[in-house]
């Protein structure tokens, strides 16, 4: 499937849409999404009556995710029966999408642990993979493609039958605008929107692009029923992330990188990103936003797994499927954070994804801290 940066173009637009279409003609699509390519062109015109000599068009894809009994994706969208075979999506039933962020794709490690954990509480499960544009241009100009790829898959989960009640969007970092998008674009938005470590913007690297970052009555609750944030480093915004109806907060232990080994090669990254002009405590604050900007995402992947192995989990339960799509409210509406969680961050080595065998960084341990609906306090003690 490919989307494309929409512009109409007055000339020739008949033409190159048929181009487009050709270099659609022959790719396979999964089973229970059906294929409507967009046809969305980028052209300039040299001089008055010229033909347009740039057609960008960029990759994304929409797949079922299920994975079998090692853990492992399937990935073999003919199969029609037998342990490989994926299921048809169902429309009758909610639906949940996973979009990923900047330099990222849906095989990431962390996210591909996120959507493995959200798939084995046997629900439907969708990723969305722009990887071509999160890492398009220069600096942040990737931001050009989050609008169109939420409106493309807003369309593409309406065409497959599914209604805004049923439909459940979780992104991580510009993946959190992509889920923004998909709401705004369906008639009453998502059923539920969980934005992980929404990106905060900088225009001096190329940003402010994206129009979402320019918009002061932007509010992820206003496309969704349910909104969750979790905001949890210095790459996300704060003031993003509380626009949703409940939004948390990560407190990462101090001093933690420094009792363990530090494995994850970030620290030299931001060295040779950053000239040897740059002062220590600098690149340590970027080595330290870059770790955990990923800590959002690997604590809500770790609420899902924890849903799977023990449903009465006081913390994961408030973060259940069931309860995130309800009305209930399980925690107190509040002036800044709903909550937070106290993490005792942990080095541990990714078993699935591209980056299978590396070590990273997570936030699987941690404590929680907020008010129920009653006012009463809620607080969980660090837990492994």
């Amino acid at each position: 499937m490919l989307a494309c940066k929409e512009k109409s173009c007055a000339k020739k637009r008949g033409s190159w849409i048929s181009l487009l279409e050709r270099r659609l003609a022959g790719r396979k699509f999964p089973e229970g999404l059906r294929a409507k390519p967009l046809a969305a062109l980028e052209c300039l015109f040299a001089g008055a009556g010229g033909l347009p000599f740039l057609l960008h068009v960029m990759p994304v894809s929409m797949r079922v995710a299920e994975f079998d009994e090692a853990g492992k994706r399937k990935t073999n969208y003919e199969a029609k029966e037998g342990n490989d075979a994926i299921s048809k999506l169902d429309p009758s039933k909610p639906v949940w999408v996973v979009v990923h962020g900047r330099e990222n794709s849906e095989d990431s490690s962390q996210i591909a642990a996120l959507t493995r954990n959200l798939q084995n509480l046997d629900v439907q499960v969708v990723t969305i993979d722009w990887e071509g544009g999160a890492k398009d241009g220069i600096g942040l100009g990737g931001q050009k493609w989050i609008e169109q790829v939420g409106i493309w898959a807003s369309r593409q989960l309406q065409a497959a039958g599914f209604k805004g009640e049923q439909i459940n969007v979780i992104g991580h970092s510009w993946g959190s605008y992509v889920s923004y998008e998909i709401g705004a674009h369906i008639p009453g938005g998502v059923r539920t929107l969980v934005g992980l470590d929404p990106a905060e913007d900088a225009p001096i690297l190329g940003g402010g692009i994206y129009k979402g970052f320019n918009d002061p009555n932007f509010k992820f609750s206003d496309v969704a029923g349910n909104s969750y944030t979790i905001y949890s480093s210095n790459l996300g915004s704060p003031d993003r992330a509380k626009t949703a109806e409940y939004s948390f907060e990560i407190k990462a232990k101090e001093g933690y990188e420094q009792e363990r080994l530090l494995g994850t090669g970030l620290q030299n990254m931001a060295h040779d990103y950053w000239s040897g002009g740059i002062i220590a405590d600098t690149r340590d604050d970027i080595v330290d936003a870059l770790r955990e900007h990923g800590f959002a995402a690997s604590l809500f992947s770790e609420l899902m797994l924890r849903n799977k192995l023990n449903p009465n989990d006081p913390t994961a339960s408030i973060f259940s499927t069931a309860n995130m799509q309800s009305d209930r409210d399980e925690v107190r509406k509040q002036e800044g954070f709903e909550g937070v969680f106290f993490v005792d961050p942990s080095l541990t080595t990714n078993d699935i994804g591209t980056e299978k065998g590396k070590n990273v960084w997570v936030a699987t341990t941690f404590g929680f801290s907020a008010k129920d609906r009653l006012g009463n306090d809620i607080l969980n003690p660090r837990t492994l």
